[in-house]
């Protein structure tokens, strides 16, 4: 197990939403409360120092981009002088659609109808999924969700819309400003607390994706956002982050991209010994203050 000082935090949003299955938004309030603590308590320290410290040391990062990141958590961040990493997906900066997993969402949780099933063929496999009930509507979700996400966007938007006419017209989830657009990213990358990161062009499971289609993800993100920011575009944040999500060959594509380090999704501390390509992160949730407290310490091992 790696030995080290330093914890790296994962938010994803900033922002007080009702529908929220993945857990991926933490309020407003107990943002700042979190904050609050980290001053505290420990140093904050930019993403490239983690593991360098000999006191306990904490970086902060965000995945997606979500505009909320720029509008709620970049001056909150600012108040705090807490620097933070936000890895962007280069594809979506200023898009007027919604990702694929808040489409799945507004499908499965805003229904309208009575549709007693969903049939679909997703990836080549049949499924079968009562959607009567909300329980049942939420094991739908995450039915769909873990086998789309291995698909191509094509292959996913496919079973969107096959969806779509099962389960007859919904609310979409509102696409303008959801992520942040270009002049979101230029303040972004003009305050010396900040960094931008990528984490992708279109956001696939890197791992499920021939060598090219990763070499064209790592290198188009990267190109992308050095033009939108004017600034050298130094890390990464593979999506979805877990064991399955990369693999060697991912490593090896991220290290001849020139990334410098790269971020998974797994609890630990970072040290002088970790991977710089395989950093381990802690996912925060919307927590209280003495919730977030006790997972700190335990990420810490106090």
């Amino acid at each position: 197990m790696t030995t080290g000082s330093g914890v790296v935090l994962l938010y994803h949003r900033v922002a007080d939403i009702g529908m929220d299955p993945q857990e991926i938004a933490v309020g407003t309030a107990n943002f700042r409360k979190h904050l609050e603590i980290l001053q505290e308590s420990v140093s904050v320290v930019p993403l490239r120092e983690i593991g360098t410290h000999a006191a306990r040391h904490v970086a902060i990062t965000f995945d997606d981009g979500y505009r909320d990141n720029a509008t709620r958590a970049a001056p909150m961040l600012q108040s705090f002088d807490s620097p933070a990493t936000f890895f962007v997906i280069a594809g979506s900066v200023g898009s007027a659609v919604a990702p694929w997993w808040a489409r799945l969402e507004a499908f499965c949780f805003s229904p309208s109808g009575e549709t007693r099933s969903v049939e679909l063929d997703v990836g080549g496999s049949k499924l079968w999924v009562d959607s009567r009930s909300q329980p049942a509507r939420e094991r739908l979700f995450w039915a769909l969700y873990w086998r789309l996400r291995p698909l191509s966007l094509s292959q996913i938007d496919d079973v969107l819309a096959v969806l779509s006419t099962q389960l007859g017209p919904t609310s979409e989830p509102p696409a303008d400003n959801l992520f942040v657009n270009a002049d979101d990213l230029a303040d972004l990358a003009t305050d010396e607390l900040f960094e931008i990161g990528s984490h992708t062009v279109n956001h696939p499971l890197l791992a499920s994706q021939p060598r090219d289609i990763q070499e064209k993800e790592l290198n188009d993100s990267r190109r992308i956002l050095e033009d939108l920011t004017g600034t050298r575009v130094r890390s990464l944040s593979y999506p979805y982050g877990g064991p399955d999500a990369f693999d060697e060959t991912t490593v090896e594509v991220a290290r001849s991209a020139g990334y410098t380090y790269a971020c998974i999704v797994r609890d630990g501390l970072v040290g002088r010994d970790t991977d710089p390509l395989r950093i381990p992160r802690c996912a925060v949730r919307d927590w209280d203050r003495r919730e977030f407290e006790r997972r700190l310490h335990g990420w810490l091992g106090e």
